[in-house]
C-alpha cells in the first residue's frame, strides 16, 4: 500500500494541499461547527481539547495509511478540508468535504479535484466511494455532473462511486470550463 509522507504537500489548480496537524484545530472547528455547512454531516462538538485528541488519534491512523485528512489553501489562506475516512488497496471513502462559505465558487471544485488526483494518481487507488444525504441536493447534483455512478441508496443517503475512467474525462472538461490550470 502506498503511504503519503508526514510532510506531504501538493500544489495544483491554484491551491496548496497538505495533511492536517494539531495547529489546524481552530480552522477545523470553524468549519465543523458551522451549522449551515454541516447540516448534512456528522456533528462535531465545539471543544478544542476533544478535537486535538481526535487529531492525535487520527495521526496514528494516518501513519498506517488508513486515513488522510487534508487542508487546502488559496493564497496562503485555509479555505477547505477533505478527508479520506478509510481506504484499502482498491478503494477510498471520501468525506467531510467542507469549504469556507465566502470563497470563490471554483475553489470547492478544485479542492475535490485535487483530492481525487491524490487518490488516483499518487495513491494509485482505483475507486472513490461517497455517501451523500439525499437532502443535500447541491452535492448530489455535483456528483452526477462529474460522472459519479449512484450504486445504492438508503432512506437518507445516496451512495456513489467514481473511477479514474469516469472521473478523468469529466474532470478535464470542467478544468477547461473553469480555467483551473490557470489559477
Amino acid at each position: 500500500m502506498i503511504l503519503l509522507p508526514k510532510d506531504f504537500r501538493i500544489c495544483r489548480y491554484g491551491l496548496e494541499c497538505r495533511l492536517v496537524y494539531e495547529d489546524d484545530v481552530d480552522f477545523i472547528l470553524y468549519l465543523r461547527t458551522n451549522k449551515e455547512l454541516t447540516k448534512h454531516l456528522h456533528q462535531t462538538e465545539d471543544d478544542r481539547n476533544l478535537q486535538i485528541q481526535w487529531i492525535r488519534d487520527y495521526k496514528k491512523r494516518e501513519a498506517e495509511g488508513r486515513e488522510y485528512y487534508f487542508i487546502f489553501y488559496y493564497h496562503g489562506e485555509a479555505v477547505g478540508l477533505n478527508r479520506m475516512s478509510s481506504r484499502s488497496e482498491l478503494y477510498a471513502v471520501s468525506g467531510s468535504w467542507l469549504c469556507k462559505p465566502e470563497i470563490e465558487s471554483w475553489i470547492p471544485i478544485a479542492i475535490n479535484f485535487l483530492f481525487n488526483d491524490i487518490v488516483f494518481e499518487i495513491l494509485n487507488i482505483q475507486l472513490v466511494v461517497c455517501d451523500v444525504r439525499k437532502q443535500n441536493k447541491k452535492v448530489n447534483k455535483y456528483h452526477k455532473m462529474i460522472g459519479d455512478v449512484k450504486v445504492h441508496e438508503s432512506d437518507i443517503d445516496n451512495f456513489y462511486y467514481r473511477t479514474q475512467d469516469t472521473f478523468i474525462p469529466n474532470r478535464d472538461k470542467i478544468i477547461r470550463l473553469f480555467n483551473l490550470n490557470e489559477k
